[in-house]
């Protein structure tokens, strides 16, 4: 009796390991690229290219027709949570609106460069020590 118990067990726990294996097979991969497709290669350029426009196509989205300022009304209802989230900030004149100019200089300042740098600055200034780059 305790060997066919612990014979079923372990044919449950294989059927389950197996299953658990094959679970994901339905998802199927999708269509190769057409003959001769040809992508540009990823660059730098060509990534900060492709984020300005993003940023600029979501900012045309909540600016609609008005085009030059967004207000954080604008930006909720455009679905663009991160500017909402931080646009106090971005509103560096607290007029209640921002640019695209405002927005992109905000995240520029927020790049992982940007920030190495100035955690940079701040040690510097600690420690009393001065790095010219």
């Amino acid at each position: 009796m305790k060997h066919s118990l612990i014979a079923i067990l372990a044919a449950g726990l294989v059927l389950a390991a197996t299953s658990l294996t094959m679970a994901f097979d339905d998802i199927g991969q999708p269509p190769p690229d057409p003959v001769g497709t040809v992508y540009p290669e990823m660059t730098p350029e060509l990534v900060q290219k492709k984020v300005e426009e993003q940023i600029r196509a979501q900012f045309e989205k909540a600016a609609g027709p008005s085009g030059y300022l967004i207000d954080a009304q604008q930006a909720q209802a455009s679905g663009w949570g991160f500017v909402v989230d931080h646009f106090a900030q971005i509103d560096k004149n607290g007029d209640g609106s921002v640019s695209l100019s405002d927005i992109s200089n905000f995240l520029s300042a927020r790049t992982p460069q940007a920030l190495m740098r100035a955690a940079r600055q701040n040690l510097n200034q600690r420690s009393g020590t001065q790095i010219i780059e």
